[in-house]
């Protein structure tokens, strides 16, 4: 049999590996990084070492060694694809900047959606599927290894940058990232920055609701979230917090939005809701919000705010059950922090774990395309597929793959630049009726106490570590004697 033959015959009988190589080729092909690179590189520049191959190294570490830079740096010399030290790859790494992370993630997720199977019924309530509904929250590095100079000695963890991440709850994937080389920013901080990047990537005829926690409901955040760009208008779905004050006025109510004012869940938890405003009398920011409440015995009353005051085209219900899924973009966040190997940080400097968490949230949406393949084959909801055991054999498949096949001719196996037709049918081929009873999704039914842990000793924050060393003034030491 000749080589090529033998080759495909291999990937045949992978289709996981196939799958995922030609969703990581329609997303990454070096053309595209490269151009990615030219526009976002601000002061970076390759000479031997070119981005594309860069991005290569660390998906290797990502998806074939668990997060070890290292590993993936000695595989790719001894292949003869690295000709730089350890060293210089790190670096490389730990300079990235933040707008090429930020970029990095959008970009090659904006090519990812139209590769989707079929949309199916949007899993948020009937009445809010009008709306692109993004859940919001933020997500900082941890755990840094302590290998630069100023780093040592110090007691604790150890914090990189942080992002504030955008989740389509419509299609699952995170579509944006806001990033900050610093772990310990505020993350209201990042907001204009998420809106700045997130409103191109929407379709201006539809609107949006931005779901969010407590610490974005004052009166500059939701104003943000009101106004996303020319054209393109924006509501508001935030968990109340006191530190701004909300004042009942029934006159906020408006006319014709003849819906009770109380109400039980479908698990039989009383709710009320109320019209006024956010914020005090006479302060010219003050928004016109309803607020509903829902009380749940033996745990703590959430409380939601809205600029959706239409209680009747907007059921109380469907509001309380939209915020109460926000909790899906924590659940990404527990996933590449697990799976995606997001706890073992390749890089030491705070701009390099930004990168590197914009690489696991896309290999996050990646998986969830071949996730999306695999429940359509089978009638089930993508959530009924657990991406953990999926994206194990993922690695088996891939590990087999690069154990058999020579790493140049993996990449003549997958085909460059199909339109999205063609990567749709041939992963349905793929994928359509692929299935192992191990792949789905365990069920707790019990649920757990989730008492407080107590304090450890603390994390500092690598940014400002390192800011500190660079203001320190060192003496200079005469050592030519008087």
């Amino acid at each position: 049999m000749e080589p090529l033959h033998l080759d495909q015959e291999v990937l045949k009988r992978l289709p996981l590996a196939e799958a995922v190589l030609l969703l990581l080729r329609q997303a990454t092909l070096p053309e595209h990084s490269l151009d990615l690179f030219e526009r976002c590189r601000d002061r970076c520049y390759t000479r031997t070492l070119g981005f594309d191959t860069f991005v290569g190294l660390i998906r290797e570490a990502l998806l074939s060694h668990g997060g070890s830079g290292r590993q993936a740096f000695e595989q790719a010399r001894w292949q003869g694809t690295l000709g730089v030290s350890n060293q210089a790859a790190y670096g490389k790494l730990g300079c990235v900047p933040i707008a090429l992370s930020e970029a990095f993630l959008a970009e090659n997720t904006q090519r990812l959606l139209p590769l989707l199977p079929p949309a199916r019924a949007a899993p948020v309530p009937a009445s809010l599927r009008r709306f692109r509904v993004l859940a919001v929250d933020g997500k900082v590095t941890k755990r840094v290894a302590k290998r630069l100079k100023a780093l040592r000695g110090l007691s604790g963890g150890a914090l990189g940058g942080k992002g504030l991440a955008c989740l389509d709850l419509s299609s699952g994937l995170v579509l944006a990232l806001a990033g900050c080389a610093d772990g310990d920013a505020n993350d209201c901080s990042l907001v204009p920055a998420l809106v700045a990047g997130v409103a191109p990537l929407l379709d201006p005829r539809q609107e949006c609701l931005v779901v969010a926690d407590a610490q974005f409901a004052d009166l500059t955040q939701p104003s943000r979230f009101l106004d996303l760009g020319p054209g393109r208008r924006g509501h508001f779905l935030l968990r109340y917090s006191a530190k701004t004050q909300f004042t009942a006025d029934p006159a906020a109510r408006p006319p014709g939005a003849e819906a009770p004012s109380e109400g039980t869940d479908p698990r039989g938890r009383p709710w009320r809701q109320e019209w006024g405003w956010l914020g005090r009398p006479g302060n010219p920011k003050r928004l016109a919000v309803r607020r509903v409440t829902l009380e749940r015995p033996g745990e703590r009353a959430v409380a939601v705010l809205t600029d959706l005051l239409d209680a009747v085209a907007f059921p109380a219900e469907d509001l309380l059950e939209c915020y109460l899924s926000r909790g899906k973009i924590e659940g990404v966040f527990q996933k590449i922090t697990e799976v995606f190997s997001l706890k073992r940080l390749i890089a030491s400097r705070p701009r390099g774990t930004v990168f590197q968490l914009s690489f696991c949230l896309l290999l996050y949406n990646l998986i969830q395309v071949v996730r999306a393949y695999v429940a359509d084959g089978q009638a089930l909801a993508p959530e009924d597929v657990s991406a953990e055991m999926l994206f194990g054999d993922v690695q088996k498949q891939l590990t087999a793959l690069t154990e058999v096949v020579a790493p140049e001719a993996v990449a003549a196996l997958v085909p460059g630049t199909p339109t999205p037709a063609q990567v749709r049918a041939r992963l349905k081929v793929l994928l359509g009726g692929l299935w192992k009873p191990i792949w789905r999704k365990a069920v707790n039914k019990k649920r757990r106490a989730h008492p407080n842990k107590p304090r450890g000793r603390g994390h500092a924050c690598i940014h400002r570590v390192l800011q500190q060393k660079k203001q320190q003034k060192v003496p200079q030491v005469n050592t030519r004697g008087p």
